[in-house]
């Protein structure tokens, strides 16, 4: 009997805690695994779906793109320099602008 109570005595002073951060850790770090491998899937599915259907309609979309290129002619070049100072403009405008820090001491 003595034996029981020393056994009972010294698992009760290791008792679990209501929170295990490192179980915790663990399941969240196979969630995220397994999370990152079906999207990893899901693309890399996308991506070859897309690559074969580019490759099949490759000469399709290349008559297509000569055709609007040769109709266009100088208004595309015009749309494409409003396109590139458009995305400068949109990124001059939008960057952050870093304000002096005033400290008080």
């Amino acid at each position: 009997m003595s034996g029981e109570n020393a056994l009972d005595s010294l698992f009760a002073l290791d008792e679990a805690p209501a929170v295990d951060p490192t179980f915790r850790a663990g399941v969240m770090r196979a969630v995220a695994q397994r999370r990152f491998r079906i999207e990893l899937a899901i693309f890399a599915a996308s991506a070859l779906f897309m690559l074969i259907v580019l490759f099949l309609s490759g000469d399709a979309l290349m008559a297509a793109i000569t055709q609007i290129l040769s109709s266009l002619g100088d208004v595309g070049i015009v749309l494409v320099i409003a396109g590139v100072v458009a995305f400068l403009g949109h990124a001059i405008v939008t960057r952050t602008i870093r304000l002096p820090v005033r400290v008080f001491s």
